[in-house]
């Protein structure tokens, strides 16, 4: 049995014996304490450690257990403060220091051992530090490493401490960075760099996993493969302006529903309160029979649409020598319509990503990126430049996708092979998984090209960009299903990016490093995707983010 089958089994009653919380009093206001959420998930989660987990479903979870040091606003993108109370940057910009909210605890646990279970700048310089490492723990190295002054030295195993990390007191932490860097806050707004204890890291060492010891409004309480209770937690830090500590409900409860229709019906009969990622095309039929009382019983309910964030896209595989042409990747991109995918195929679920990677939002503009072009015959003449044509093919390329909606990703997987195989001679197999087959197929080098959804983990074009930076460490690890773009070029704008305080000059920067993946053909952008989510209007209180993480600090059930 591997260690992950067995911890995670022993880690399934871990939280079953917690004591019955106390009975809550509200001192004000007309919010009720109590009750309980439903929700679902696509697909058992296993794991429960903000560096390690990396898809959005869990980090749906993990964003209400751990907290990072700060949140960003949906409308104006301004920094607002969460575990640290405020920030100050040095005179030259390269150094930040943070001062932390005193009295927040984190969850009762046995790793205290009796001792102050209290969040300090030791448990932040961990956090930041296991970010900054090559452990396998670490599946999120991409966004700290070469930023902090000595995190490259400390990823190699060169220095055994980051130099640029560095205690002042208990409660303040100063951050030395390599260059100056302005949006470097809203950097650690992300779910992905959430605070975890020192001691319970030191405590359960890779285990950790399993043991979520946060700061956040709910515990995990309950953990199975077809269920996840959190609970609320009695010492959670922030209050209301009644004085009432959040949060309001007592339990949230995740049922996983891995065939998206049977999550459809279990929210028409209100089992759960909200769908997430709902495909354009199934809106109608969900909300017709809803006003049918012979099968459901009618309730209000609100659509949310998170404008698209979210990027779906193919990777070609930097391992596979086909690949090191260019004249094949351009040809490839070419022959796939992303229009006719969007409009036709799925019916407007999406946006045919023809301009860049990244999609436009409050925080970037890609309209000065060239457009992708739709062209067979100047993709026919790249293959047959290449040397390929009559009796030279080129071998069987095998594709591996995975995603919750099965349907709808068999449709333009299947169509882009087609256009391959019609206008290219391209035979191309392709192989229908769940994350876990999709990541050890690239690992093992048994896929050519994979499709990938990226999710921006905080609203900041860095979020996507800095994903391709050819220094990121690439190991089998860290970062294996994304390329390295190796381009100077590249290189230069990203880093000019972070450097530039003025935010048209900053946004051309990034547009410059749009229009380069356009080029390499390394990643081929599909699909710029909304987050639609449908919510039973019983629940209130409750925050969308921009990129479709979910607040359920000041949620509550009131049935209409």
């Amino acid at each position: 049995m591997t260690f992950l089958k067995a911890a995670y089994i022993s880690g399934i009653f871990l939280f079953y014996s917690c004591s019955s919380q106390p009975t809550r009093t509200s001192l004000g206001g007309n919010i009720p304490y109590g009750d309980s959420l439903k929700l679902s998930l696509p697909n058992e989660v296993k794991t429960f450690f903000p560096l390690y987990n990396d898809d959005i479903y869990s980090h749906r979870i993990l964003c209400n257990i751990f907290e990072p040091l700060f949140d960003v606003q949906d409308s104006s993108n301004n920094i607002t403060p969460r575990l640290a109370e405020r920030f100050e940057w040095s005179n030259n910009n390269k150094s930040i220091t943070l001062y932390l909210r005193k009295g927040v605890a984190f969850f009762s646990d046995p790793c205290f051992e009796g001792k102050s279970n209290e969040m300090s700048a030791e448990d932040v310089k961990t956090t930041l530090e296991l970010a900054c490492s090559s452990s396998s723990l670490n599946q999120s190295s991409n966004g700290l490493i070469g930023k902090i002054k000595g995190s490259e030295d400390y990823f190699y195993g060169k220095s055994t401490s980051i130099s640029g990390i560095k205690i002042i007191s208990p409660y303040c932490i100063e951050i030395v960075l390599n260059q100056p860097n302005y949006n470097f806050p809203k950097l650690l707004s992300s779910s992905k760099y959430a605070i975890f204890s020192k001691k319970a890291y030191e405590y359960y060492k890779d285990k950790i996993l399993f043991h979520p010891i946060g700061t956040g409004p709910f515990l995990l309480r309950k953990s199975t493969p077809t269920q996840i209770i959190l609970a609320y937690n009695a010492s959670y830090w922030k209050y209301d302006r009644f004085g009432n500590r959040l949060p309001y409900l007592d339990v949230i409860h995740y049922g996983v529903y891995s065939q998206s229709q049977n999550e459809i019906t279990a929210f028409k009969k209100q089992k759960i309160d909200f769908l997430f990622e709902v495909p354009t095309e199934k809106i109608n039929s969900i909300f017709s029979p809803l006003n049918e009382i012979k099968e459901y019983k009618p309730f209000a309910h609100k659509v949310h649409v998170v404008p698209g964030s979210r990027v779906s896209l193919i990777v070609l595989n930097q391992q596979n020598a086909l690949f090191n042409d260019p004249r094949v990747r351009k040809a490839i991109d070419l022959v796939i319509n992303r229009e006719y995918i969007a409009d036709q195929l799925l019916n407007g679920d999406g946006i045919g990503a023809n301009q860049g990677v990244a999609p436009p939002s409050f925080y970037y503009d890609n309209a000065g990126v060239p457009k992708r072009l739709f062209d067979i015959q100047r993709a026919r003449r790249l293959i047959n430049e290449a040397g390929y044509g009559g009796d030279h093919h080129i071998p069987i390329l095998h594709f591996f996708a995975a995603g919750n909606d099965i349907e709808q990703i068999n449709k333009y997987c299947s169509y882009i092979i087609d256009e391959l195989k019609e206008h290219l001679n391209i035979d191309v197999r392709l192989h229908l998984v769940d994350q876990a087959g999709r990541i050890k197929a690239v690992k093992n080098n048994k896929a050519d090209m994979w499709k990938l959804g990226l999710n921006p983990d905080y609203p900041d074009e860095d979020a996507y960009f800095g994903l391709f930076f050819s220094k990121n460490p690439n190991t089998i690890n860290q970062n294996a299903l994304l390329p390295k773009i190796n381009s100077s070029i590249y290189d230069f704008n990203y880093t000019q990016a972070l450097q530039e305080k003025d935010v048209v000059k900053q946004n051309n920067h990034y547009a410059n490093c749009d229009a380069i993946l356009n080029e390499e053909n390394w990643v081929l952008p599909i699909l710029y995707e909304d987050y639609i989510i449908i919510q039973n209007l019983r629940a209130r209180g409750v925050m969308i983010s921009p990129i479709g993480t979910i607040d359920f600090r000041a949620a509550y059930i009131k049935p209409l």
